[in-house]
């Protein structure tokens, strides 16, 4: 079976209402498609807000994309030094060396620091078969 150049995009975060300031959160985006032995990198990411989210050093969010299955961290955003655009996606980067098996669950997680803040940003992955 050939893997060469497969492609397989994810979409996850809150669909509903806006997460309220001081509100942690997780949400599903997905499962990395295949058998254990498959390995992924993460080809692109973006973050997705839906509204205006301006930055607070001491009242913040902070949006990590995680593995469950690993529990590794694989991306990170943090509104305490650079406020987001509403509508206007914002290309992630991927901590280095990170490899996603085949069946593993990615979630998207808001921590809350002082207050927080309110929104709903969701996030776009894109995984890139490399093995397996």
């Amino acid at each position: 079976m050939s893997f060469q150049n497969e492609i397989v995009t994810l979409v996850g975060g809150p669909v509903t209402a806006d997460v309220a300031a001081g509100t942690p959160g997780v949400w599903l985006v997905g499962k990395a498609p295949g058998p254990a032995s498959a390995k992924y990198i993460i080809d692109e990411a973006w973050f997705l807000p839906d509204s205006a989210m301006t930055f607070n050093a001491t009242n913040f969010s902070t949006y990590t994309l995680k593995n469950e299955t690993t529990g590794v961290v694989l991306l990170t955003r943090a509104l305490s030094a650079v406020s987001s655009v509403a509508n206007t996606p914002e290309q992630l980067t991927q901590v280095a060396g990170t490899l996603i098996s085949g069946g593993d669950v990615l979630s998207w997680n808001k921590v809350e620091s002082g207050t927080g803040l309110a929104g709903r940003p969701r996030i776009s992955v894109r995984l890139k078969r490399i093995a397996g």
